[in-house]
């Protein structure tokens, strides 16, 4: 069949002894590529450790838990909306929002999140030298590709902290920059 109606779970267990647990309600199908339509998927949760045999770099561990709602087709566009947080050793995330992706040779992506709790230990895990700590919480938006993309973020730091907003433009691997 072209498409098939989706209402499961998945558990996964490593042998370190870490389950995950992800429940699939939803369609997915095969026509023109792989495509979802309305598939949500609820995080009971997902351990970060699953994912290093993918990202064995990832520099979190702990838990991602809540809701993704996913439509679209690698032919086109996979489109996401997300209700998740993060547990990890350096703090809690609670993030919302949504986030596209047009499939190709140089995927384009585009996610605009609001931020109700961000640990920013856990963002200074990908820049350890940025020395950040606390948390905050607003708007972070980023599209582009991963080559070459553009971000802005406008964040309340909490306890008083002030107000981080910034916005700019990312070049990976362009000349000057490695590439």
């Amino acid at each position: 069949p072209a498409a098939l109606q989706v209402d499961g779970w998945a558990e996964f267990r490593q042998r370190s002894g870490s389950t995950s647990r992800v429940v699939a309600i939803g369609e997915i199908g095969t026509a023109d590529g792989f495509r979802a339509n309305a598939l949500r998927l609820h995080l009971n949760p997902l351990r970060l450790d699953l994912l290093r045999s993918f990202a064995p770099d990832l520099p979190i561990d702990g838990t991602i838990g809540g809701t993704i709602t996913v439509n679209g087709s690698t032919a086109s566009r996979f489109a996401a909306a997300l209700d998740l947080v993060v547990n990890d050793r350096t703090g809690r995330s609670h993030l919302t929002g949504n986030a596209a992706v047009v499939p190709g040779t140089e995927p384009r992506f585009d996610v605009d999140l609001r931020a109700r709790a961000l640990s920013l230990a856990t963002v200074g895990a990908f820049a350890p030298g940025a020395g950040l700590r606390g948390s905050a919480s607003g708007t972070v938006g980023a599209r582009g590709t991963t080559g070459a993309f553009t971000f802005a973020a406008d964040l309340a730091l909490a306890d008083g902290g002030g107000a981080l907003s910034a916005n700019g433009n990312v070049l990976r691997g362009g000349p000057g920059n490695g590439g």
